[in-house]
């Protein structure tokens, strides 16, 4: 295991044999393994309700809740994902492509539908 991290209700941890586990911090009984990696996992990142795991080439998308592999997000990366990290929105990673590093942004949702980008359209309550 090369890389943790953690929430209130799982623990993921992800490791050189190009998976990603899912423990009970509580009962420290695993829960799912992810696999689809070729090579070790690079970096990992989750909250209650996804996690995106990166490798060489790679960086995908599961459902915390069900363990199904959800999308790709690239895997047209010719060196490693470095890094990744999101919010409810956006998935920001570093990786490498064509002898180069850089970040690449993925948007979950359009502008349109996004109440923070849009205040007015936030509900009010007189």
């Amino acid at each position: 295991v090369g890389l943790i991290t953690s929430s209130d209700t799982v623990l993921v941890a992800a490791a050189a044999d190009s998976t990603v586990r899912l423990w009970d911090p509580d009962t420290g009984q695993t829960k799912k393994v992810f696999r689809g990696h070729r090579s070790p996992i690079t970096c990992v990142a989750s909250d209650d309700y996804k996690v995106l795991s990166g490798s060489q080439g790679m960086l995908k998308l599961w459902d915390l809740q069900t363990g199904a592999f959800v999308r790709d997000l690239a895997n047209d990366v010719d060196g490693a994902v470095w890094q990744v990290a999101f919010d409810y929105r956006r998935c920001v990673a570093a990786m490498q492509r064509d002898n180069t590093t850089f970040i690449d942004v993925t948007d979950f949702c359009p502008a349109e539908d996004d109440p923070w980008a849009h205040p007015s359209s936030l509900a009010t309550t007189n």
